[in-house]
Formats: C-alpha cells, sequence, structure tokens
C-alpha cells in the first residue's frame, strides 16, 4: 500500500470550465492578460511575454483558459512557465549554461514520474 501526493499549483484552476471569448483588435500577449487577469481574485498572477502582431479577431472557442494560454503561446514559440501561482510566458533562450547536470546512476538512483494526461488536449 502506497501513498498518494498530488500536488496542485493555484493555475491548476485555470482548467476549469471551457469558454467561448472574442478578443478584438489586440496582440495575443494582451489576450492572455486578459483572461489572466480574470484569475487574480483567485491569487494568480500573471506576465506574458510582449508580442506585436495585433488581431482584428482573436477567438477562444470552447477551450480551458490555461489550454487557450499554452497554445497561443506555442503559437508564438513561447513556453509557459508556471512558479507558485505566476504564470509566465517566454521565448526560450538556448545559448545559456546549464545550470545543473544530473547523471542517472550517478547524480540520480531512481526516479518515478507518473503524469496524467487524459483531460490535456
Amino acid at each position: 500500500m502506497g501513498v498518494t501526493v498530488e500536488c496542485c499549483d493555484l493555475a491548476i484552476k485555470t482548467k476549469g470550465t471551457r469558454r467561448n471569448c472574442l478578443f478584438e483588435n489586440q496582440t495575443v500577449s494582451g489576450a492572455l492578460a486578459a483572461i489572466l487577469g480574470t484569475h487574480v481574485r483567485e491569487g494568480i498572477s500573471a506576465d506574458p511575454a510582449a508580442t506585436t502582431v495585433t488581431y482584428e479577431e482573436l477567438t477562444q472557442s470552447q477551450t480551458t483558459d490555461w489550454d487557450f494560454i499554452v497554445t497561443q503561446a506555442e503559437a508564438n514559440g513561447q513556453v509557459v512557465i508556471n512558479d507558485l501561482g505566476k504564470i509566465t510566458t517566454v521565448v526560450p533562450s538556448t545559448d545559456t549554461a546549464a545550470v545543473l547536470t544530473l547523471e542517472y546512476g550517478i547524480d540520480v538512483d531512481s526516479f518515478t514520474l507518473d503524469m496524467d494526461a487524459r483531460t490535456q488536449y
């Protein structure tokens, strides 16, 4: 018999309900800031990376806020980082040095990770 520990960040609240939203004459970063602004009362803060293209219409159609944020960030070459209730989008940098290097069998004896992606589209 084992113990199961389930850890969730405040950002889990962005996966609640599928919504429809229309953003007119906005950049993706503006739309993401607007969406995340609705979650401020839940303790979530945001720092989306600036995007430059302004869209006449940007539609969130039957998706959760989290799924919309992730897909729009990916479409703009960004990744989403969630850290203690702060959701940030950034363009990944490939020219920095590694912060930590681990070698399996030397630094890491064993590692087991179970992920549940059944609801990730």
